[in-house]
């Protein structure tokens, strides 16, 4: 067999609920990549949700700085979604959520914290 390549991905569906696949191409049949898809729902309640959020708002509370705008860009994103789920009052929205991308290229790919990259995009989709 050819090539085995491995992909994730995920898209909300309604609401919090998730379609999550993994895609796997596990060779070739003639000129057609063969590929098996597999589907898995993931329903987050609003509670999982705050617990997320906050989480989150505990591991950057200690990197906001009056110079780390991407950081205070993500911790007023994060406030604005917490508000929104538990009824708080919040300042409006400000634009599209764009924290997901923000900590990916701060934490994940210039940085070492891949995990707190992942868990606000988690949060971004939600409410996307």
């Amino acid at each position: 067999m050819g090539t085995s390549i491995l992909e994730f991905g995920s898209r909300p569906v309604d609401g919090l609920v998730y379609e999550s696949w993994i895609s796997t191409a596990c060779g070739r049949l003639g000129e057609y990549l063969l590929e098996v898809r597999f589907a898995l729902w993931i329903v987050m309640t609003n509670a999982e949700l705050l617990l997320k959020i906050d989480n989150a708002l505990l591991a950057i509370g200690p990197m906001l700085t009056a110079t780390w705008a991407n950081v205070q860009s993500i911790h007023r994103q994060l406030i604005w979604c917490r508000a929104q789920i538990s009824g708080e009052p919040s300042e409006p929205k400000q634009g599209p959520l764009t924290m997901g991308l923000i900590a990916t290229r701060e934490f994940d790919m210039c940085g070492d914290k891949t995990e707190l990259a992942a868990l606000i995009n988690q949060i971004q989709h939600a409410f996307e």
